[in-house]
């Protein structure tokens, strides 16, 4: 169906219109009337009709303005205008905007008809035009990619490597692949459209940029594009790279990283620079994103994963140990360390399992500890997948960074929370049986602790040694005794454990500033 808007300032005229004209027939819908250009304008940007049928003579703004307007913002629509004068300047005026027809009133509807039907011919023989020249055109692009991917991967027949050679007159060529940075990490946080829309864009960007520098490119597997690059000087490559990789960075919603192969003096032998790019690429792992990656600078000085291992041992002996205690300083440089080894590892896969492997022992040590690495952080088992879609050691290293950070601080406040009820139930107990003697000791066999271990969680929770805080409970009960004017003060005194009266005078002196017969005598 295509779609019709009707302009008169006459209702009488719109309802005739609307009433003697087959609409279905003619493969016509209408959506909109107007009374008056300005409303008929509004229609035409909100409908995008695609046949407008118009009075010319209209109060304030004629068909023929709203024709020119339209033609500024809609150039494909198509008008019929109606007239009540059989006037050839109005003709001649009307045959500017490309009308399909002008038909005076009292309108003859079977002229009308037959005008309508021959503007949806129009319309359907210009849309099938349309999409045969972009069938054309899409065929014609997939033609040149398949042309350039075999050029890069060696298959090019002589003619087509002779017209690149007469095109480019080059003196080395080299291979390279542009590849989008972190893509399936974006699926996480954005709508799958909006995401799609955003490579599309990217993609744009990049095809659009290499047509305009003139450079043969093939769009690849997986977000990339391969380029062939012509090359005058190895200097004036990695500036062009340079460039293109900060343009996109500016103007596109993703960087980009390059892998690049050496030179090669005859065009026969890119397939050895695209294999060689293509395997600088595979170290964006170790290397680094956002850059361009030549091949001499991605060989690694590589150790196995056993030795690895064995390194890494000691390391997260320590990381344990900082973050059982919230060390947070530390754990980041434990980190750093774990990320040079991590370096070392020979493919992409090692990196990961090693990561998983860094992640399970963590996990173990927490066990211990009566926790769980997946309960602190409340993932499920499939969240640790991840990993597998950070694309480099150092955006690895972070993520981890970050998890860790999280699980100590959580262990943390965890912890802190469980001694605060344990240090309550152990100052409700020595309240109530402070005047039996009891000792610290006493309270870790009690609670199941060892001496030293409670008496630390006792200091850190309460800022006082257990030795001052119940010397302090002590003398508070002697003194509220001596309130009691028939309790001798060597009884109060023996009731709290303090058997040498001098000792126990000393004591109370200095921390209510009178000795305990003082005390009494002001009470």
């Amino acid at each position: 169906m295509h779609n019709v808007l009707i302009v008169d300032d006459q209702q009488l005229e719109i309802t005739g219109l609307r009433t003697f004209i087959p609409w279905e027939k003619l493969n016509l819908q209408l959506v909109a009337e107007a009374n008056d250009g300005f409303t008929a304008l509004d229609y035409i940007e909100e409908l995008a009709p695609d046949i407008v049928i118009t009075d010319i003579k209209m109060p304030i703004m004629s068909g023929l303005e709203l024709a020119r307007r339209t033609k500024l913002i809609k150039p494909s629509i198509i008008f019929i205008f109606i007239s009540g004068y059989e006037d050839f300047e109005y003709a001649k005026k009307a045959i500017q905007f490309s009308v399909e027809g002008y038909i005076l009133k009292p309108i003859n509807y079977n002229e009308l008809i037959e005008t309508l039907g021959n503007a949806v011919t129009r319309i359907e023989r210009e849309r099938n035009f349309a999409q045969l020249k972009d069938q054309w055109d899409a065929s014609q692009h997939i033609v040149k990619n398949n042309a350039v991917k075999q050029l890069l991967e060696g298959e090019s027949d002589a003619g087509y490597l002779n017209d690149v050679k007469l095109r480019y007159q080059a003196v080395y060529w080299r291979a390279a692949i542009l590849e989008l940075d972190d893509v399936d990490r974006r699926l996480n946080s954005l709508e799958p459209n909006e995401n799609q829309q955003q490579i599309k864009s990217t993609m744009s960007y990049l095809t659009t940029y290499l047509q305009q520098e003139n450079v043969l490119y093939a769009a690849l597997e997986n977000k990339r594009l391969g380029i062939v690059i012509p090359e005058t000087s190895s200097q004036e490559t990695m500036q062009r790279l340079e460039q293109l990789i900060e343009d996109a960075r500016r103007h596109s919603a993703f960087t980009i990283t390059v892998g690049l192969g050496n030179s090669v003096p005859e065009l026969h032998e890119l397939r050895k620079s695209y294999g060689e790019a293509n395997q600088a690429l595979g170290q964006k792992m170790f290397n680094g994103k956002g850059r361009i990656l030549p091949f001499a600078s991605t060989q690694l000085n590589l150790e196995s994963s056993q030795q690895i291992l064995g390194s890494a041992e000691e390391l997260l002996s320590q990381l344990f140990y900082a973050i059982q205690n919230y060390q947070l300083v530390d754990i980041y440089d434990l980190l750093e360390q774990l990320g040079n080894l991590i370096l070392k590892l020979d493919s992409r896969n090692s990196v990961y399992h090693f990561t998983i492997y860094v992640f399970g022992k963590v996990n173990d040590f927490l066990n211990e500890k009566n926790e769980n690495i997946y309960d602190l952080l409340q993932w499920d088992f499939q969240h640790l997948a991840v990993i597998y879609q950070f694309e480099t050691v150092q955006d690895l290293r972070d993520w981890l960074r970050r998890q860790m950070f999280q699980v100590s601080e959580l262990l943390h406040n965890k912890l802190a929370k469980r001694n605060k009820k344990l240090i309550e139930k152990v100052e409700q107990h020595v309240l109530e049986h402070l005047e039996e003697g009891v000792t610290l000791k006493d309270l870790a066999k009690q609670f199941l602790y060892s001496p030293n271990h409670l008496g630390q969680m006792f200091k850190e929770e309460t800022s006082m040694h257990f030795s001052d805080y119940i010397l302090n409970l002590r003398l508070e009960r002697v003194k509220q005794l001596l309130d009691d004017p028939t309790m001798k003060i060597y009884d109060a005194a023996d009731r709290l454990g303090f058997k040498n009266m001098t000792h126990f005078y000393r004591l109370f002196k200095k921390k209510f500033g009178v000795s305990p017969g003082d005390y009494r005598k002001k009470g």
